[in-house]
């Protein structure tokens, strides 16, 4: 197995079956975060804090490998921030593991089948569905032998702690070389989403994929199963189901509810020609079918439509907001109807999507950006968001070095930024009762720093073992304000446990328990804008620092 894996991929790290086990806690019944006919996934967590998902192959038989093998060996030749990464894997005691970055948000089909989350909103399922596109279209187009996934389906799509999408599961993917190489009789895909011409010459292509993402794109519309026995006969397969409604012109007979289409006009313009687009996808003949890099750029630019111009030529951003029902929705929308739009002239950049804790930041992004992102996007307006209750915060596309000071003694905000991360730590620590922070320069000098000397080495997180502060860190693959930041740290709270003083299983809490950490007094912090302002770092500093082992934070 050894000679198997050196010859698929020398440079994918081996892990003991020891550490493994103790990250797993001996593959806890409690670490499981799903189970298929391949294994079961575990959360597992290295000694070095590290979250990673393990995957335990059921099966051990020859295909198995082969598909372990070929999983190693495509993962290992690829990289885009929208596949997942394959960390390393064990092959000792006779079986085999492999082991993946952490998803903490599960898979889209947990979240459109009310399985997991919040539900959500219309323009977050459109951020998902684009970064899908382009991950599949980089394996089309950018990958030389490309590569064809042939199992593409929502389980199979991941989203990591800001609900960034990430494609996973290619252990039936093959490189598309030679016109053979296309042709298989054993079973491939999931019943549902496969391309309806392999049953007839079992020929899978690239086309392939690009069916099996239009029947995802009515998931994503309708949150409706691919396939579900429960419905009408006539409607047990969704892709027939939605092929009948569109091209009658009956989207919105299947729209899902809770996305609100007729919230306003764009909403349900952009559903629609979403609609129209997976219509095209479920064409029967594939060479009627859309190419990915073409799907791609189409739903980039139903996403850039989300830039309305208002009547006193400003771009107004039509980002929603998570909603727990649909009449939550409607009183944020309400809410939302009569507040201001603010806009601040500078930059423009895509519709805030929450952030991304990957580190990685692929080159072929800007390659394949659309038109508007190589062209339009640098040279227009940075848009205010506008959050549920209306107020408006604009973020900036240089380096901000911020400071939070709240006692009378203490020198005001002198920036927006340095507002924005004092208010956003200090609202998290009165909601449990401890003392406010004020601002170090000395910290903020540190923190700017780092960032600064990250921005040089490509933005990767900045190495603070033998820092003596406490210490938060974020990436993100676009410019985020700081209240965004620090709420991202403050959201891991809702999985901390008081009264067992610890986390839930796959979770990671310490960013949390430091910006509440009842003797933390003052903190600096700061952001640094990388590749070319597509990506930030956001850097947060503490004294003393927080995590003790053995103490609660407050």
């Amino acid at each position: 197995m050894r000679r198997l894996l050196c010859e698929a991929s020398c440079t994918v790290p081996l892990y003991s079956y020891k550490d493994i086990e103790k990250a797993t806690n001996g593959f806890s019944e409690d670490q499981i975060l799903g189970t298929g006919a391949y294994g079961t996934v575990y959360a597992g967590k290295f000694s070095n804090h590290r979250l990673v998902a393990v995957k335990k192959i059921k099966n051990r038989d020859h295909d198995s490998i082969e598909q372990v093998i070929n999983e190693i060996r495509l993962l290992s030749s690829v990289s885009h921030p929208n596949l997942v990464r394959l960390l390393g894997c064990c092959v000792e005691q006779g079986e085999q593991i492999l082991v993946y970055e952490y998803m903490p948000h599960g898979t889209l089909a947990q979240h459109l089948q009310r399985e997991r989350g919040p539900v959500l909103p219309w323009t977050v399922r459109l951020a998902i569905a684009t970064e899908t596109a382009k991950a599949i279209a980089y394996l089309h187009s950018a990958v030389h032998p490309p590569i064809y996934h042939r199992d593409i389906k929502s389980s199979n799509i991941l989203l990591d702690f800001n609900y960034n999408s990430k494609v996973a599961d290619f252990g039936l993917s093959r490189m598309g070389m030679a016109e053979t190489s296309h042709i298989s009789t054993a079973p491939q895909g999931t019943p549902g989403y496969v391309d309806p011409q392999y049953h007839q010459n079992f020929h899978l292509s690239d086309k392939s994929d690009v069916y099996s993402f239009g029947v995802v794109l009515v998931e994503i519309i309708t949150a409706l199963k691919a396939v579900d026995f429960s419905r009408a006969q006539n409607e047990v397969n969704l892709a027939a189901l939605a092929i009948d409604k569109i091209g009658r012109g009956g989207v919105e007979e299947i729209i899902d509810p809770y996305l609100e289409p007729h919230r306003d006009a764009w909403t349900l313009a952009s559903i629609r020609k979403v609609a129209e687009l997976a219509f095209r996808c479920l064409a029967f003949h594939r060479d009627m079918r859309p190419s990915m890099i073409e799907v791609a750029d189409e739903l980039e630019q139903i996403k850039l439509s989300g830039w309305a111009q208002s009547d006193d030529g400003m771009f107004l951003s039509t980002a929603s907001s998570f909603c727990s029902s649909p009449s939550s929705c409607n009183e944020k929308s309400r809410a939302a109807s009569k507040s201001k739009r603010l806009v601040l002239v500078n930059s423009m950049r895509e519709e805030p999507e929450v952030e991304s804790p990957v580190s990685v930041q692929d080159p072929w992004v800007m390659m394949m950006a659309s038109r508007f992102h190589r062209l339009v996007l640098p040279r227009l307006l940075a848009v205010a968001l506008l959050t549920c209750t209306g107020s408006v915060e604009a973020s900036r596309a240089n380096v901000l070095l911020a400071s939070a000071a709240v006692p009378a003694a203490q020198r005001k905000p002198q920036t927006r930024a340095e507002d924005q991360f004092l208010t956003a730590h200090n609202q998290a620590r009165a909601a449990v009762g401890v003392g406010q922070l004020r601002w170090s320069p000395k910290l903020g000098s540190e923190a700017s720093r780092m960032v600064a000397q990250q921005k040089e080495k490509g933005c990767g997180f900045a190495d603070l073992a033998s820092s003596p502060y406490g210490a938060n860190q974020l990436w993100t693959s676009y410019p985020v304000r700081p209240a965004e930041a620090v709420r991202s740290w403050v959201e891991e709270g809702k999985y901390y446990s008081y009264a067992n003083n610890s986390c839930a299983a796959g979770h990671e809490c310490g960013t949390y328990t430091q910006v509440v950490w009842r003797n933390t007094a003052e903190v600096g912090c700061a952001q640094a804008n990388c590749v070319g302002g597509g990506a930030a770092l956001t850097l947060c500093l503490y004294n003393p620092p927080g995590n003790i082992q053995g103490q609660k934070p407050y």
